[in-house]
Order: structure tokens, then sequence, then C-alpha cells
């Protein structure tokens, strides 16, 4: 049953490409390019590489209950009782473990900030050149929407929404 529903569908795909009047190299071209893509899709598929050790949410989300299931099995370790007594770590390197996390803390500060800076610029560069590829039609609508904003950023504003 489903066969012959996508083999109708590819029928009347085909009677469609052949109505209308298309390049045959276009036509080559898309076919190549699905044929390609269906290639790299099943060899990732069935070979998907060695992993790269990048924990995933399901993957946490899973080690954890693995933890808390066999935390609740076991007895506690000798070295985490002993960990868990007051004093049983240097203040030196709990000093050095906090300063640790500061640095950590501060990087990923950097790459969020590198990272939120990236997709401003992208999206204020696609704003520009869609404003002008479309003769300012962005601007209108926004002056439209946004009468005062517009007013205040310079833009023209029809005369309805003065």
């Amino acid at each position: 049953m489903m066969s012959k529903i996508l083999l109708d569908f590819i029928r009347e795909v085909y009677k469609i490409v052949d109505s209308i009047e298309v390049d045959p190299n276009i036509i080559y071209f898309y076919q190549v390019g699905i044929g390609i893509g269906f290639v790299i899709v099943t060899t990732l598929v069935f070979f998907p590489g060695e992993p790269l050790g990048i924990d995933y949410g399901s993957r946490r989300e899973e080690a954890a209950k693995n933890k808390k299931v066999a935390h609740d099995k076991e007895e506690p370790r000798t070295e985490i009782i002993e960990l868990l007594k007051p004093n049983s770590l240097s203040k030196e390197s709990t000093r050095r473990q906090e300063q640790q996390l500061v640095n950590a803390d501060d990087a990923n500060l950097f790459y969020r900030s590198l990272n939120t800076l990236v997709y401003m610029v992208g999206f204020a560069l696609l704003l520009y050149f869609v404003n002008r590829d479309y003769k300012a039609h962005l601007s209108i609508w926004f002056a439209s929407y946004f009468p005062n904003e517009a007013r205040t950023l310079g833009l023209f504003v029809p005369a309805d929404h003065k």
C-alpha cells in the first residue's frame, strides 16, 4: 500500500516536471545532489565514527539516574567519607579549586559573548541586505508597526501613522 502511494507520488512529480519546461541540467543536478546526500546520510548512519566524548542531555540524565540508583544500592566509600569530614581538604587545594572554577566561568562567559555577537552581527547584516534589496520595505514595515521608535531612529514614518 505504502509503496503504491510512493510510486504514484513519484509519477505525479515526473508529470509536473515534464509539463514545466525546465532545463534538463537543473533536473540532473538536483538528482545528483539528492543521490550524494542519500549516500552521505546512509554512510553516516552505518558508520558513525568514533565518539568525541561529548555528553548530551539524555546521556547526562541517564548517567545521573544510574549514579542515583548505584548510590542507593552501595555503601558509601571511605574516600567520600574522608572528603566530607571538615578540614579534610587543605586550604590551598580548596583555593586552587575555586580559582579553577572562576577561570572556567570567565572562559565560558567570553565564548557565550562571542557566540551572541556572531548571531547579532549576522542578524544585523540580514536586516541590512533585505532592506537594501527590497527598496526600504523593511524600514516602512518597521515604521508602520513601531512609529514612535522609527521617529526616534529618524526613519521615514508614513502619514497615516503619525
